[in-house]
């Protein structure tokens, strides 16, 4: 079961990055995609799912400060593979990324009285 909602954290996670990444070229935000190289989006492809299998192993997503570890986390990830991307493109792309995950997590998980986190938590 552990292992279980771990594969379904990283993989809500890594949606949410690519759609978040989606609807930021959709809005012209002058993003990475277009500019980016192949290798470069495969790294972030890779990155962000090394992040996420990251923050869940080290099981500091129940402490509290979940959502700000995740947006430090996957922009620290686009980052790493995405030098030309600014700073603060990339904190948002971050917290788009969190706000569809948490929405993707919560109709995933059918939970509708507690925070979408904690419920891939158990």
């Amino acid at each position: 079961k552990a292992n279980a909602d771990r594969e379904k954290f990283v993989q809500n996670m890594e949606v949410a990055v690519e759609t978040a990444a989606a609807i930021a070229s959709s809005r012209s935000w002058g993003l990475m995609e277009a500019a980016s190289r192949p290798c470069q989006q495969t790294c972030r492809r890779a990155t962000v799912r090394q992040a996420s299998e990251t923050l869940w192993d080290t099981g500091l997503l129940s402490r509290g400060n979940a959502d700000e570890l995740t947006v430090t986390s996957v922009k620290g990830a686009l980052l790493a593979c995405l030098p030309n991307l600014e700073s603060a493109n990339a904190e948002e792309l971050a917290g788009e990324a969190l706000i569809g995950f948490l929405a993707r997590s919560k109709v995933s998980s059918g939970a509708e009285d507690e925070a979408p986190m904690r419920s891939l938590l158990r």
